[in-house]
């Protein structure tokens, strides 16, 4: 229904984002998702503007039968408005750039509606409008096999980055792939573990630089190896608050679960270990002294795993492996 460069418009406006104290959308990026999608259902363009109080209405509709919110129209007042004052052209020439400028960075844009798009991701609340694609994602038969090594953002503690590193290269044997965030610390050390079975989901564009930039190297070497990196991101975008937690959305959603090395009060490893459990993902906890793996989990009770070993965990996938094809 769209063609590719329409869907990098998309891309473009669920992108936007507004400064005031704090980093926000510029608007609901649900009810974008929820206009999309009756777009598609009833062959109605988002950039006709005679659609857009058909389609927000829709959306609506969709939203009040599955979140309890009393004033719904508040909520799509900001993207009518936008639509509304939309100029297609001016948008459709950023996006053709945007196009060219990955094809010339070696980066391929995919969109919702070609083959090589996951259709893991369809199953979202909010898919990725397009994927900017480094490298190869992992065929369907691997895809069954991937989980993600976290931990908190910390290059301190040489013996949380060094277990991260082991395990991934436990998890590279037995055939496991490794997607993760690239986040300094134990994440990085995962991913350093499984190069040539590892993949790296950023909540920046592929052209940006990632921090510490001694990682950048590590990225190439990703790709190089027979890895990807993904964003959904346009190629410019700087991180910020809501890229990053949007991308923890598709870590969750493309492995099986997660092993969390090391984890501290609010940190992004206990927010993805919480929507893990909410998309019903196993959650292991490294227990060893002198990494803080257990701080603020113990709220997850009995829905947590306690890995104590290399082994415990190369046994825990083992029996994740064989439940896959019974």
């Amino acid at each position: 229904m769209y063609t590719k460069e329409e869907m990098v418009v998309i891309s473009l406006m669920y992108s936007k984002v507004k400064k005031e104290r704090y980093v926000v959308s510029v608007f609901d990026h649900v009810i974008l998702s929820m206009m999309f999608k009756s777009s598609i259902e009833n062959n109605l363009s988002l950039f006709d503007r005679n659609n857009i109080d058909e389609l927000s209405n829709l959306a609506l509709n969709r939203y009040e039968l599955k979140y309890s919110v009393n004033d719904y129209e508040k909520l799509a007042k900001d993207i009518r408005a936008f639509l509304s004052a939309f100029n297609y052209r001016k948008y459709i020439r950023e996006a053709k750039e945007e196009i060219d400028n990955a094809r010339r960075s070696g980066i391929r844009v995919i969109s919702y509606f070609d083959d090589e798009y996951p259709e893991i991701f369809k199953n979202l609340e909010i898919p990725p409008f397009v994927l900017y694609i480094k490298g190869n994602l992992p065929d369907i038969f691997q895809q069954q096999k991937c989980f993600s090594i976290l931990g908190s953002r910390n290059l301190e503690n040489n013996m949380a980055n060094t277990l991260a590193r082991s395990l991934g290269k436990e998890m590279k044997k037995i055939g496991w792939y490794n997607i993760s965030n690239m986040t300094p610390g134990a994440s990085e050390y995962g991913h350093r573990g499984t190069i040539g079975k590892t993949g790296v989901i950023l909540g920046q564009g592929l052209n940006t630089q990632v921090l510490p930039l001694n990682n950048n190297e590590l990225l190439d070497r990703i790709v190089e190896n027979g890895g990807f990196i993904i964003s959904e991101l346009p190629l410019d975008v700087k991180v910020n608050p809501v890229g990053l937690t949007a991308r923890n959305r598709l870590q969750v959603s493309m492995t099986k679960g997660i092993v969390v090395v090391e984890s501290s009060k609010n940190s992004n490893a206990t927010r993805i270990a919480k929507l893990a459990l909410e998309n019903e993902k196993k959650v292991f906890v490294i227990e060893v002294d002198g990494v803080n793996s257990s701080e603020n989990m113990n709220l997850f009770n009995d829905k947590i795993i306690s890995i104590k070993t290399k082994e415990d965990f190369v046994e825990n996938l083992k029996n994740i492996e064989t439940n896959l094809y019974t």
